[in-house]
């Protein structure tokens, strides 16, 4: 993942961390099922995706010809990382959000009576943190589908040109 992205992926998780913690927001069963539907969602967008760029014959040699020169690496492998990162993130969404459900109504670590550890809260704040991070990557995957579309449009473009010249010889 470019360095870029790794700071706005922890910048998210932090302020939504953060922001989760001070304003007090919780996740109640009616946000757990929205939470729910919309990391299963992220998860079958990806494999959309996924099948949609491999069926773009013309995008991926395109892609894979291309080589990054800061990571030494084509782009196909750049974007196979981006995909297993997101896919991931969606994944542990998921999990983290079914582990929740079963710690829920955990009581608080204390120490002397003081309150040290809520499981339950910190749950919450990375709860709503891989919500905020896994729109991020949404929008970092339309983004890269629609210069995807373009760039196929192009090469298809440029091919039917390349066709007309030579049946006009």
């Amino acid at each position: 993942m470019r360095t870029p992205h790794r700071i706005l992926s922890a910048f998210i998780m932090l302020a939504a961390g953060w922001a989760t913690l001070t304003l007090g927001m919780s996740v109640t069963t009616a946000v757990a099922q929205l939470m729910m539907v919309f990391f299963m969602s992220t998860l079958g967008l990806y494999a959309v995706f996924s099948a949609i760029m491999y069926r773009s014959s013309h995008l991926l040699v395109r892609l894979h010809n291309n080589i990054n020169d800061e990571e030494c690496r084509r782009d196909t492998h750049v974007l196979r990382d981006y995909l297993h990162i997101m896919g991931g993130v969606a994944i542990v969404s998921v999990l983290l959000l079914l582990t929740f459900e079963g710690c829920r109504h955990m009581a608080p670590a204390t120490v002397s009576g003081v309150m040290v550890l809520n499981l339950a809260r910190m749950m919450e704040a990375g709860l709503f943190g891989l919500c905020g991070l896994n729109l991020v990557y949404l929008l970092l995957l339309f983004r890269s589908l629609v210069q995807g579309m373009v760039q196929e449009a192009m090469t298809r473009d440029t091919l039917d040109e390349n066709k007309r010249i030579v049946e006009a010889e």
